[in-house]
Protein backbone atom coordinates (compact mmCIF):
# COMPACT_ATOMS: atom_id res chain seq x y z
CA UNK A 1 0.00 0.00 0.00
CA UNK A 2 2.84 2.40 0.80
CA UNK A 3 4.34 1.67 -2.62
CA UNK A 4 1.01 2.45 -4.31
CA UNK A 5 0.79 5.71 -2.41
CA UNK A 6 4.31 6.60 -3.57
CA UNK A 7 3.35 5.91 -7.17
CA UNK A 8 0.25 8.02 -6.75
CA UNK A 9 2.34 10.91 -5.37
CA UNK A 10 4.57 10.66 -8.42
CA UNK A 11 1.54 10.91 -10.68
CA UNK A 12 2.05 7.48 -12.27
CA UNK A 13 -1.25 5.95 -11.18
CA UNK A 14 -3.23 9.11 -11.93
CA UNK A 15 -1.78 10.08 -15.31
CA UNK A 16 -0.96 6.73 -16.93
CA UNK A 17 -3.97 5.22 -18.71
CA UNK A 18 -4.32 1.92 -20.53
CA UNK A 19 -4.04 2.12 -24.31
CA UNK A 20 -6.54 0.55 -26.68
CA UNK A 21 -3.93 -1.07 -28.94
CA UNK A 22 -0.87 -2.33 -27.04
CA UNK A 23 2.31 -3.11 -28.97
CA UNK A 24 2.45 -6.65 -27.64
CA UNK A 25 0.04 -8.97 -25.83
CA UNK A 26 1.36 -11.60 -23.40
CA UNK A 27 -1.39 -14.12 -22.63
CA UNK A 28 -1.13 -16.08 -19.39
CA UNK A 29 -3.40 -19.18 -19.40
CA UNK A 30 -4.16 -21.35 -16.40
CA UNK A 31 -3.83 -25.13 -16.66
CA UNK A 32 -5.78 -26.40 -13.65
CA UNK A 33 -8.78 -25.24 -11.65
CA UNK A 34 -7.72 -23.73 -8.35
CA UNK A 35 -10.85 -25.10 -6.65
CA UNK A 36 -11.06 -28.76 -7.70
CA UNK A 37 -7.84 -29.11 -9.79
CA UNK A 38 -9.09 -30.65 -13.07
CA UNK A 39 -7.52 -29.54 -16.37
CA UNK A 40 -8.79 -26.34 -18.03
CA UNK A 41 -9.32 -25.86 -21.80
CA UNK A 42 -9.86 -22.87 -24.10
CA UNK A 43 -13.54 -23.76 -24.31
CA UNK A 44 -13.89 -22.93 -20.59
CA UNK A 45 -12.59 -19.33 -20.92
CA UNK A 46 -15.16 -16.79 -19.65
CA UNK A 47 -13.12 -13.61 -19.68
CA UNK A 48 -9.77 -11.92 -19.13
CA UNK A 49 -8.25 -9.50 -16.65
CA UNK A 50 -5.90 -6.95 -18.24
CA UNK A 51 -2.87 -5.18 -16.83
CA UNK A 52 -0.49 -3.08 -18.96
CA UNK A 53 3.23 -2.50 -18.40
CA UNK A 54 4.89 0.52 -20.01
CA UNK A 55 8.55 -0.16 -20.74
CA UNK A 56 10.96 0.80 -23.54
CA UNK A 57 12.17 -1.94 -25.88
CA UNK A 58 15.59 -3.48 -25.39
CA UNK A 59 17.92 -0.76 -26.75
CA UNK A 60 19.98 -1.73 -29.76
CA UNK A 61 21.28 -0.07 -32.90
CA UNK A 62 19.35 -0.70 -36.09
CA UNK A 63 21.70 -0.83 -39.09
CA UNK A 64 20.32 0.50 -42.38
CA UNK A 65 22.39 -0.18 -45.48
CA UNK A 66 21.83 2.38 -48.21
CA UNK A 67 22.42 1.10 -51.75
CA UNK A 68 22.66 3.55 -54.60
CA UNK A 69 21.68 1.70 -57.75
CA UNK A 70 23.91 2.04 -60.84
CA UNK A 71 22.38 1.87 -64.33
CA UNK A 72 23.98 1.24 -67.72
CA UNK A 73 22.20 3.20 -70.44
CA UNK A 74 21.30 1.08 -73.53
CA UNK A 75 21.42 4.17 -75.74
CA UNK A 76 24.75 5.83 -74.91
CA UNK A 77 26.21 3.06 -72.75
CA UNK A 78 26.91 5.64 -70.03
CA UNK A 79 26.69 4.69 -66.32
CA UNK A 80 24.38 6.55 -63.94
CA UNK A 81 24.43 6.01 -60.15
CA UNK A 82 21.55 7.22 -58.00
CA UNK A 83 22.30 9.77 -55.27
CA UNK A 84 22.49 8.82 -51.60
CA UNK A 85 20.34 10.72 -49.09
CA UNK A 86 21.94 14.03 -48.14
CA UNK A 87 22.64 12.88 -44.58
CA UNK A 88 24.48 9.72 -45.72
CA UNK A 89 28.02 10.94 -46.39
CA UNK A 90 30.34 8.14 -45.19
CA UNK A 91 30.72 4.41 -45.68
CA UNK A 92 29.92 3.86 -41.99
CA UNK A 93 28.36 6.51 -39.74
CA UNK A 94 25.93 7.14 -36.89
CA UNK A 95 22.36 8.13 -37.75
CA UNK A 96 20.34 11.22 -36.81
CA UNK A 97 18.50 9.65 -33.85
CA UNK A 98 21.70 8.54 -32.13
CA UNK A 99 23.28 11.95 -32.76
CA UNK A 100 20.19 13.66 -31.35
CA UNK A 101 20.39 11.48 -28.23
CA UNK A 102 24.03 12.43 -27.66
CA UNK A 103 23.25 16.14 -28.16
CA UNK A 104 20.30 15.91 -25.75
CA UNK A 105 22.39 14.31 -23.00
CA UNK A 106 25.17 16.87 -23.38
CA UNK A 107 23.14 20.05 -23.81
CA UNK A 108 19.95 19.44 -21.88
CA UNK A 109 21.40 17.38 -19.01
CA UNK A 110 24.89 18.98 -18.97
CA UNK A 111 26.74 15.67 -19.23
CA UNK A 112 30.33 15.96 -20.47
CA UNK A 113 31.25 14.64 -23.91
CA UNK A 114 33.37 11.82 -22.44
CA UNK A 115 30.52 10.60 -20.25
CA UNK A 116 28.01 10.93 -23.09
CA UNK A 117 30.14 8.55 -25.14
CA UNK A 118 30.31 6.11 -22.24
CA UNK A 119 26.54 6.29 -21.79
CA UNK A 120 25.90 5.69 -25.47
CA UNK A 121 28.14 2.61 -25.44
CA UNK A 122 26.38 1.27 -22.33
CA UNK A 123 22.86 1.96 -23.57
CA UNK A 124 23.22 0.63 -27.09
CA UNK A 125 25.93 -2.03 -26.60
CA UNK A 126 28.12 -0.54 -29.30
CA UNK A 127 31.58 0.92 -29.63
CA UNK A 128 31.88 4.25 -27.84
CA UNK A 129 31.58 7.29 -30.13
CA UNK A 130 34.44 9.77 -30.16
CA UNK A 131 34.00 12.86 -27.92
CA UNK A 132 35.18 15.01 -30.83
CA UNK A 133 32.26 13.64 -32.86
CA UNK A 134 29.83 14.76 -30.16
CA UNK A 135 31.33 18.26 -30.29
CA UNK A 136 30.95 18.31 -34.09
CA UNK A 137 27.33 17.11 -33.89
CA UNK A 138 26.50 19.86 -31.40
CA UNK A 139 28.13 22.47 -33.64
CA UNK A 140 26.07 21.39 -36.64
CA UNK A 141 22.90 21.31 -34.55
CA UNK A 142 23.65 24.84 -33.32
CA UNK A 143 23.93 26.05 -36.92
CA UNK A 144 20.56 24.52 -37.76
CA UNK A 145 18.96 26.04 -34.67
CA UNK A 146 20.45 29.52 -35.16
CA UNK A 147 17.20 31.01 -36.58
CA UNK A 148 15.27 29.58 -33.62
CA UNK A 149 17.76 31.13 -31.17
CA UNK A 150 17.46 34.49 -32.90
CA UNK A 151 13.66 34.33 -32.72
CA UNK A 152 13.78 33.51 -29.00
CA UNK A 153 16.16 36.42 -28.33
CA UNK A 154 13.93 38.90 -30.17
CA UNK A 155 10.80 37.57 -28.44
CA UNK A 156 12.36 37.88 -24.97
CA UNK A 157 13.46 41.46 -25.63
CA UNK A 158 10.03 42.41 -26.98
CA UNK A 159 8.18 41.02 -23.95
CA UNK A 160 6.78 43.41 -21.36
CA UNK A 161 8.05 41.32 -18.44
CA UNK A 162 11.53 39.73 -18.40
CA UNK A 163 13.19 37.60 -15.74
CA UNK A 164 16.99 37.83 -15.57
CA UNK A 165 19.31 35.51 -13.67
CA UNK A 166 22.87 34.21 -13.76
CA UNK A 167 24.81 31.26 -12.38
CA UNK A 168 28.44 30.25 -12.46
CA UNK A 169 29.87 27.08 -13.95
CA UNK A 170 33.21 25.99 -15.32
CA UNK A 171 34.34 25.46 -18.90
CA UNK A 172 37.83 24.12 -19.51
CA UNK A 173 38.73 24.71 -15.87
CA UNK A 174 37.74 28.40 -15.99
CA UNK A 175 34.77 30.02 -14.31
CA UNK A 176 32.13 31.30 -16.73
CA UNK A 177 28.66 32.72 -16.20
CA UNK A 178 25.45 31.43 -17.73
CA UNK A 179 23.07 34.38 -18.14
CA UNK A 180 19.39 33.70 -18.70
CA UNK A 181 16.63 36.01 -19.88
CA UNK A 182 13.19 34.46 -19.82
CA UNK A 183 9.48 35.09 -20.19
CA UNK A 184 6.50 32.86 -19.53
CA UNK A 185 7.11 31.22 -22.93
CA UNK A 186 10.78 31.62 -23.89
CA UNK A 187 14.18 31.29 -22.20
CA UNK A 188 17.37 32.65 -23.78
CA UNK A 189 20.77 31.46 -22.51
CA UNK A 190 24.10 33.19 -23.06
CA UNK A 191 27.59 32.42 -21.72
CA UNK A 192 29.73 35.32 -20.47
CA UNK A 193 33.14 35.66 -18.87
CA UNK A 194 31.91 38.01 -16.12
CA UNK A 195 28.96 37.90 -13.79
CA UNK A 196 28.21 41.56 -14.47
CA UNK A 197 27.89 40.95 -18.21
CA UNK A 198 24.10 41.25 -17.97
CA UNK A 199 22.01 41.92 -21.11
CA UNK A 200 21.71 45.60 -21.98
CA UNK A 201 18.85 45.29 -24.47
CA UNK A 202 15.98 45.36 -21.96
CA UNK A 203 15.05 49.02 -22.46
CA UNK A 204 11.44 48.96 -21.33
CA UNK A 205 8.89 46.86 -19.52
CA UNK A 206 9.49 45.18 -16.18
CA UNK A 207 12.73 43.39 -15.24
CA UNK A 208 12.50 40.80 -12.49
CA UNK A 209 15.84 39.88 -10.90
CA UNK A 210 17.67 39.20 -7.66
CA UNK A 211 19.65 41.70 -5.57
CA UNK A 212 22.76 41.66 -7.80
CA UNK A 213 23.97 45.25 -8.24
CA UNK A 214 24.58 45.01 -12.00
CA UNK A 215 20.86 44.70 -12.69
CA UNK A 216 20.16 48.08 -11.10
CA UNK A 217 22.39 49.68 -13.73
CA UNK A 218 19.82 48.83 -16.43
CA UNK A 219 18.00 52.08 -17.10
CA UNK A 220 14.67 52.68 -18.80
CA UNK A 221 12.84 49.71 -17.27
CA UNK A 222 10.95 49.10 -14.06
CA UNK A 223 12.66 46.78 -11.57
CA UNK A 224 10.98 44.03 -9.57
CA UNK A 225 12.64 41.67 -7.09
CA UNK A 226 12.28 37.92 -7.54
CA UNK A 227 10.35 36.34 -4.65
CA UNK A 228 12.52 33.23 -4.77
CA UNK A 229 15.48 35.30 -3.59
CA UNK A 230 13.73 37.02 -0.69
CA UNK A 231 14.20 34.12 1.77
CA UNK A 232 17.92 34.05 0.92
CA UNK A 233 18.28 37.74 1.68
CA UNK A 234 16.33 37.32 4.91
CA UNK A 235 18.65 34.49 5.91
CA UNK A 236 21.67 36.64 5.04
CA UNK A 237 20.34 39.43 7.27
CA UNK A 238 19.72 36.94 10.08
CA UNK A 239 23.23 35.56 9.73
CA UNK A 240 24.71 39.08 9.73
CA UNK A 241 22.75 39.98 12.87
CA UNK A 242 23.88 36.86 14.74
CA UNK A 243 27.51 37.20 13.66
CA UNK A 244 27.93 40.82 14.65
CA UNK A 245 27.23 42.37 11.24
CA UNK A 246 29.66 40.20 9.28
CA UNK A 247 31.67 41.80 6.50
CA UNK A 248 30.87 41.08 2.87
CA UNK A 249 32.63 42.17 -0.28
CA UNK A 250 35.41 44.71 0.06
CA UNK A 251 35.09 45.31 3.81
CA UNK A 252 31.47 46.40 3.54
CA UNK A 253 29.14 45.42 6.41
CA UNK A 254 26.37 43.06 5.32
CA UNK A 255 23.63 45.40 6.50
CA UNK A 256 25.16 48.26 4.47
CA UNK A 257 25.20 46.27 1.22
CA UNK A 258 23.17 48.57 -1.14
CA UNK A 259 20.76 45.96 -2.62
CA UNK A 260 20.33 44.41 0.80
CA UNK A 261 19.62 47.84 2.27
CA UNK A 262 16.88 48.35 -0.32
CA UNK A 263 15.36 45.02 0.59
CA UNK A 264 15.65 45.72 4.31
CA UNK A 265 13.91 49.06 3.76
CA UNK A 266 11.01 47.24 2.07
CA UNK A 267 10.53 44.63 4.79
CA UNK A 268 10.90 47.10 7.64
CA UNK A 269 7.90 49.06 6.40
CA UNK A 270 5.78 45.98 5.76
CA UNK A 271 4.73 44.48 9.08
CA UNK A 272 5.93 43.45 12.50
CA UNK A 273 5.54 39.83 11.42
CA UNK A 274 8.48 40.16 9.06
CA UNK A 275 10.69 41.64 11.77
CA UNK A 276 9.76 38.82 14.13
CA UNK A 277 10.57 36.30 11.40
CA UNK A 278 14.00 37.84 11.03
CA UNK A 279 14.74 37.37 14.71
CA UNK A 280 13.02 34.04 15.38
CA UNK A 281 14.07 32.09 12.27
CA UNK A 282 15.48 28.68 13.34
CA UNK A 283 19.05 27.64 12.54
CA UNK A 284 19.86 25.50 9.51
CA UNK A 285 19.34 21.89 10.62
CA UNK A 286 22.06 20.69 8.22
CA UNK A 287 24.81 22.99 9.44
CA UNK A 288 23.60 24.20 12.83
CA UNK A 289 24.19 27.76 11.66
CA UNK A 290 21.72 30.59 11.34
CA UNK A 291 21.31 31.62 7.73
CA UNK A 292 21.70 29.91 4.39
CA UNK A 293 24.59 27.74 3.34
CA UNK A 294 27.46 29.19 1.41
CA UNK A 295 27.67 28.38 -2.29
CA UNK A 296 30.09 25.57 -3.11
CA UNK A 297 32.57 25.80 -5.95
CA UNK A 298 30.88 25.32 -9.30
CA UNK A 299 31.38 21.86 -10.81
CA UNK A 300 33.15 21.56 -14.12
CA UNK A 301 30.34 20.09 -16.27
CA UNK A 302 31.85 21.01 -19.64
CA UNK A 303 35.39 19.69 -19.74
Amino acid sequence: MDGLRSLSRLGLSRNRHRVGKPDRIARHPATTCRHCEPCLTDAMVTGEERRQVFDPPQPHLEVTEHRAVTYGCHHCRGATTAAFPEMVTAHVQYGPRLRATAIYLNVQHVISEDRVCEDMADLFATASPCPASVVAWIGKAAEVQAPVLAHIAVSVVAAKVHHLDETDFRIGGKTRWLHSASTAVYTHYRVGEKRGDVPRTMADGVIIHDHFMAYYALRGAQHALCNAHHPRELQALIKAAHSGNALVGAGRPALQHPPRMRFLHLVRGNSKRLRVTLVMAPPDTRTGEVGGREHADAPNHLR
